[in-house]
């Protein structure tokens, strides 16, 4: 892996992101559940997704930044 690559992939904020990311959607996904568009159940596993992603971005951070 070159130089130029691995200074990226230190300095990206791949945990930052996917929070800034999750509090944009689930404002959506609130609008939409009290708009009765989606369900409390449909609510709940997109919460569940969006938990096991952050936690897989979190660990990839941690892993790129022992690079």
């Amino acid at each position: 892996m070159d130089e130029r690559a691995r200074e990226w992939l230190k300095n990206a904020k791949f945990a930052y992101w996917m929070i800034v990311g999750g509090l944009v959607f689930f404002a959506v996904v609130i609008v939409l559940g009290m708009a009765e568009i989606l369900s409390t159940g449909q609510i709940l596993l997109i919460g569940q997704v969006y938990a096991v992603l952050l936690l897989l971005a979190t660990l990839i951070q941690m892993i790129v930044r022992r690079l």
